[in-house]
């Protein structure tokens, strides 16, 4: 059934309206109270995107991640991804630690420091997005579910769609974060229109963001007199196929910069996002324009030339996808323009100049853990494995593996400055039992004499 049934749905009976507005305006209000900086709601026509992504990924711009050609066109069209979704709720939450831009910069200047994405230094942003989605997803049923949102019904003429309203209840469980392989989603528990997708998980990458279901239709999600399901939902967060950043400036949280990243005016672009699908007609945000103008600050300062042109990324030379993404032997090229750069890259965004407004975080999980916020390459060189499992434990550092991390600081130590102490600890790898990192602890040692 679609809303151009509801009224058939009336006549059956179900004489209450839903006041959209309000429910709306609180949501909004219980995101912030949740630690959003803000949350908006958008429709689900991603058109124009859908037509740039497949150019995107007919030029091979997303290089080795096939997950991201795969699953067809769902990540454009949300209701092949759950079937009978209509609106989507997009939140962003800020992420940069105290120590802000200038602290970022300050590590990029010390060759001796290795470099981490400033979104990685805590938890795992999946964990901590999902679980505060999940609790706005719990408060939105429950309080839909005590019927704080039925108005009588007045006739056609009425601006609200008429729905029944009963009780509905949240799976808080499933926010297990990448380590339960949970792609799916975190769902209402017990409601058809969420039955589990059995999709591929997908984990954050450089290109546009970062699986089928039994179409149940919107005959499913009305429910019944006996049987009412008033707000149904599924939680994201750059897990699954969604153009999360379209999503979201059709919500007016920014604009799409020339770099590929979310941009707000008063924010900056220092930011993740999450999302919950939903079959509720909630009233839509103005989409976000744009305020780059002639700027090309972050064409110009990424140290890879990986922005082939404005609003184009080339993933293969994004040095955020070469220290995530990749898994093989980093082009010879590109190793000394990666500089100290060990896992992901923010260079783009420190350019930007609308990060002069980019706000510190106040979230506690986001902050540094084990001193990487300013990590030297020789003390993370030295992690054993069991050490690198330990200290990255909880992290989205430890999606990359042991090898690659390995890797990446031979990297990064091929490009300091000749350095007696660094040779010597670049002796003690070599010979290393995996090739690859044998051979780039051999680029970065013949470097070093």
């Amino acid at each position: 059934m679609n809303f151009h049934r509801l009224f058939e749905v009336m006549n059956r009976g179900l004489q209450v309206s839903v006041d959209y507005q309000r429910l709306c305006e609180d949501i909004k209000c219980w995101g912030t109270e949740l630690g959003f900086r803000r949350v908006g709601v958008s429709s689900i026509d991603l058109a124009g995107d859908e037509r740039r992504f497949q150019e995107w990924l007919a030029a091979g711009y997303h290089g080795e991640m096939s997950y991201m050609a795969r699953h067809g066109l769902k990540r454009s069209r949300p209701t092949e991804l759950v079937p009978g979704t209509c609106r989507v709720i997009s939140a962003s939450m800020d992420y940069l630690p105290e120590a802000g831009i200038a602290g970022a910069m300050r590590v990029l200047r010390d060759p001796h420091l290795g470099y981490v994405a400033r979104y990685a230094l805590g938890r795992d942003y999946h964990k901590v997005l999902r679980r505060r989605l999940a609790r706005l997803l719990q408060r939105i049923v429950t309080q839909t579910g005590q019927g704080q949102y039925r108005v009588p019904y007045r006739g056609a003429n009425t601006p609200a769609v008429n729905i029944s309203v009963g009780k509905a209840s949240c799976s808080p469980e499933g926010s297990r974060g990448l380590d339960s392989n949970d792609s799916k989603g975190l769902d209402c528990k017990d409601l058809d229109w969420n039955a589990d997708a059995g999709l591929d998980t997908e984990l954050p990458g450089t290109g546009p963001e970062p699986k089928s279901e039994p179409d149940m239709g919107l005959d499913a999600d009305l429910g019944t007199d006996t049987n009412p399901d008033p707000f149904q939902g599924r939680v994201f967060v750059d897990s699954a196929p969604v153009l999360e950043k379209a999503l979201a400036r059709n919500a007016g949280l920014g604009w799409i910069g020339k770099h590929g990243n979310l941009i707000q005016r008063k924010a900056g672009s220092c930011f993740l996002l999450g999302e919950i699908y939903t079959n509720v007609p909630l009233p839509v945000d103005t989409p976000s324009q744009r305020h780059c103008g002639t700027c090309r600050a972050c064409i110009t300062a990424c140290p890879t030339e990986a922005i082939v042109a404005p609003y184009r990324l080339d993933a293969r030379k994004c040095v955020a996808y070469l220290t995530m993404e990749y898994r093989g032997v980093i082009p010879l090229p590109l190793r000394e323009r990666m500089g100290n750069r060990i896992f992901g890259c923010d260079d783009c965004q420190i350019a930007c100049p609308w990060n002069r407004f980019a706000r510190t975080t106040g979230e506690r999980d986001f902050s540094p853990r084990n001193g990487l916020d300013a990590p030297s390459l020789v003390d993370l060189f030295r992690w054993s494995e069991a050490e690198f499992q330990e200290r990255t434990a909880g992290s989205a550092l430890r999606r990359i593996g042991y090898e690659c991390w390995l890797r990446n600081i031979a990297v990064a130590m091929g490009n300091a400055s000749p350095s007696t102490r660094m040779a010597a600890v670049l002796e003690e790898r070599v010979g290393y039992p995996s090739p690859l990192v044998a051979e780039h602890v051999a680029w970065a040692l013949a470097r070093h004499r």
